[in-house]
């Protein structure tokens, strides 16, 4: 070639960040706003709203929390 790098790929000269870089942004973690955990949908897993319908579930003689298309879907089967 023509005495520069031989490597092909111009992408690979580019510098890794050092693991101290990373310092800035751990730092901001601080600042950021936790958030509360959801309640799940105890069918499908998807997150639920505070107000969120809730399925009779006799043959466990309990209720579950429900979004509302399993709370559509299973209203019935009950």
């Amino acid at each position: 070639m023509s005495g520069q790098d031989d490597n092909p790929h111009p992408a690979s000269r580019i510098p890794h960040p050092a693991r101290n870089d990373r310092a800035p942004l751990a730092a901001l973690r601080g600042f950021v706003r936790q958030t509360v955990p959801l309640e799940r949908c105890e069918l499908c897993g998807k997150g639920l709203a505070a107000e969120h319908a809730h399925l009779v579930r006799p043959e466990h003689r309990r209720l579950v929390c429900a979004c509302e298309p399993c709370a559509i879907l299973f209203a019935g089967t009950g």
